[in-house]
């Protein structure tokens, strides 16, 4: 009955009084009692839009994913905390933005939207040593020898060209050789990396 009060009560602050802040704050207080409520969920993100109350709602959604609250379930909790990183890109805040994608992991460490964007957060931001754990992430998820290549020779263009570690790259090659020995760009690579390091002898 308190929640259905509550949200009676924004209902007729928004219809009949033009004030949404009103609004706001108990739609607010409606979903801290029932954070499972994903109508209240969209209702607060069209208001949070209409008033700049970004934050205020972020930090509800924070809050929720991390309540000891047993009706909420994992599910639920994983969309909140998309949309908590959602609502940081919003505002322009990619480094939060990427911690909160980062806590979304930890709910689901197989979440194709948070890793996707974690993809392209720290690529933006170029935090490379984070790009490369996302991407071998990405790699031991991904289906088929192929797409695992793929990656790894993206994860291998980073370590030589942004992390100048072109050790840890020959290792990389010689990951892309063990799930397809006939890749001859992984042959030609190696072959360039050591002739850089004068390592003749490792071929």
């Amino acid at each position: 009955q308190r929640v259905e009060l509550l949200k009676e009560v924004a209902r007729l602050a928004e219809d009949q009084l033009e004030d949404a802040p009103r609004s706001f704050a108990r739609l607010l207080e409606a979903f801290e009692l029932t954070p499972d409520d994903r109508s209240l969920w969209d209702e607060l993100d069209r208001l949070a839009a209409q008033l700049d109350r970004w934050d205020g709602l972020a930090a509800a959604f924070a809050a929720a994913v991390e309540s000891p609250d047993e009706g909420l379930c994992l599910n639920d909790r994983l969309e909140l905390a998309l949309r908590v990183a959602e609502i940081r890109e919003k505002q322009n805040r990619p480094a939060d933005a990427a911690e909160a994608y980062h806590r979304a992991l930890v709910l689901d460490e197989t979440s194709d939207a948070a890793i996707l964007a974690l993809e392209r957060l720290h690529a933006h931001l170029e935090q490379w040593s984070q790009l490369v754990d996302i991407l071998e992430r990405k790699a031991s998820l991904s289906d088929t020898d192929d797409e695992r290549c793929t990656i790894l020779f993206r994860i291998c263009t980073l370590q030589e060209e942004q992390l100048h570690d072109p050790s840890t790259a020959i290792q990389t090659y010689q990951r892309v050789l063990d799930l397809d020995s006939a890749r001859l760009d992984a042959w030609f690579a190696l072959e360039r990396l050591y002739d850089e390091a004068r390592r003749y002898g490792e071929l």
